[in-house]
């Protein structure tokens, strides 16, 4: 486990849903999610110690990003949903929660919510990959949308 010197975040690798992964988190304040793109997550961004000043910030890389195990069965968003799920139950993270889910990561937010919308208190897609926006034409600017649950 590392805690930065000033104690804003700790990184470590915990067990969640039978799958060891690297979770960086810190603050205090109600929880909120954040699941991170494509490209993974590679370290504890500014965005984060902001948020962090309001909110409890878990910010998991998913398994198969980082220094996350990835096991054969998590094939597709619908599996790292479930995941994610789990993830929340097995480290008792109190819901319902906030979640910012940007591109990948709205993904996996949306799938959820189709399934278990109670588990979110507030969503929020930046440039969510796999809705029907992200399969048109992009505009100059970064799409952000905020959904209430």
């Amino acid at each position: 486990m590392a805690t930065t010197a000033d104690g804003t975040f700790t990184e470590e690798l915990v067990e969640a849903a039978d799958v060891r992964v690297q979770l960086r988190h810190g603050g205090s304040g109600e929880p909120l999610l954040v699941l991170h793109g494509e490209l993974g997550v590679p370290g504890w961004f500014r965005a984060y110690e902001l948020l962090a000043e309001h909110f409890t910030v878990y910010v998991p890389s998913l398994p198969g990003f980082g220094r996350s195990a990835r096991p054969d069965w998590i094939a597709s968003v619908r599996d790292l949903a479930a995941w994610v799920t789990w993830f929340a139950r097995d480290l008792k993270v109190p819901q319902p929660l906030h979640v910012i889910g940007c591109s990948m990561g709205g993904w996996i937010a949306a799938e959820i919510a189709t399934v278990n919308a109670s588990i979110f208190k507030k969503m929020v897609l930046v440039d969510a990959a796999g809705s029907a926006r992200s399969r048109r034409p992009r505009s100059s600017g970064t799409t952000v949308r905020a959904c209430t649950t």
